[in-house]
C-alpha cells in the first residue's frame, strides 16, 4: 500500500495546478473525510483518475482500477480494495466526470477510509 500511496502522491502537484483546488480541501477529505462540494476539488479528483489512466469511454473504469490494483498490491490487500471499488461502482457514470470522481471517492472513503489512497 505504501508504494501505491507514493505513486499517487506524485500526481498531487500537477492535479492541484490543473484544477486550482485549495490544498486545504484535499487535507480535509483525506484526514477528516470532509468532502467539500467544491468544483475545483471535484476536478482535482478527476485529474487523479486521469493520471491513473482509469477513465475509459467517458466514465471511471473500475475494471481498469481492479487490474492496476491486482498488479500493484499484495493479494490480500488487493481483494479488500477490489471490494471497495465494486461497492461504489454504481457511481462511475455521470455526464460530468468531476462529479463522478467526487461521488466515487466519497463513497470509497466512507466505506473504508483506511484504504483511501488519494493524497
Amino acid at each position: 500500500m505504501e508504494g501505491l500511496r507514493k505513486m499517487v502522491k506524485s500526481f498531487k502537484a500537477p492535479c492541484i495546478e490543473q484544477s486550482g483546488v485549495s490544498p486545504d480541501l484535499i487535507v480535509e477529505a483525506h484526514i477528516g473525510g470532509n468532502f467539500v462540494d467544491d468544483p475545483q476539488f471535484k476536478c482535482y479528483l478527476m485529474c487523479l483518475f486521469k493520471k491513473f489512466k482509469t477513465i475509459k469511454d467517458g466514465k471511471l473504469s473500475t475494471s481498469t482500477m481492479k487490474s492496476q490494483i491486482q498488479s500493484l498490491v499484495e493479494e490480500n490487500t488487493a481483494s479488500r480494495i477490489i471490494q471497495l471499488l465494486e461497492a461504489c461502482d454504481h457511481l462511475t457514470v455521470h455526464e460530468d466526470l468531476c462529479e463522478a470522481s467526487f461521488a466515487y471517492c466519497k463513497c470509497y472513503y466512507e466505506i473504508d477510509s483506511s484504504f483511501y489512497i488519494f493524497p
